[in-house]
């Protein structure tokens, strides 16, 4: 994980990045928690949100410009008292609706629905790909303003 960090670039958050990264992936290899809790009802889904959430906290550092910034955003993060809502509540209502067909998109897989009721109907890979032109549709037509890729502010 160093060797990526520095590949990223040679500030001290991108190895913290890598440090965070490294972390998360020996725990998970040493306990092989996602496996256990994959048996519990459910489990495949939690599991999937703890990742998710991990890699995100990773990305505070990855994206900072200095630790100094990465630990202000965390601070904020966790400062549940000062959260603004109401820029969630400014954006076009086709976001939401985007939002919402991507998570029931990932549950329905997640949860085996897919295997268990529709798999020789047939309806699921046209699910599946309705979905999936919907989802891309959506980030092509309804990414916002052009900005720089992220890779070019290094």
């Amino acid at each position: 994980m160093l060797l990526s960090a520095l590949w990223h670039g040679a500030g001290w958050n991108f190895i913290l990045w890598g440090v965070i990264h490294a972390f998360f992936l020996s725990i998970e290899r040493m306990t092989e928690w996602p496996d256990k809790i994959k048996k519990i009802p459910s489990g495949s889904i939690f599991s999937c949100f703890i990742i998710f959430f991990q890699v995100l906290f990773g990305w505070i550092f990855f994206r900072s410009e200095n630790i100094s910034q990465s630990l202000n955003i965390i601070t904020i993060i966790f400062n549940v008292a000062n959260w603004n809502w109401e820029p969630v509540f400014q954006f076009p209502k086709m976001t939401y609706i985007v939002l919402i067909i991507g998570i029931v998109r990932e549950l329905y897989f997640l949860t085996g629905i897919n295997n268990k009721i529709l798999l020789h109907s047939g309806i699921s890979r046209v699910l599946n790909s309705i979905t999936l032109i919907i989802l891309i549709g959506a980030i092509i037509f309804l990414r916002g303003p052009s900005s720089t890729f992220i890779y070019f502010q290094f």
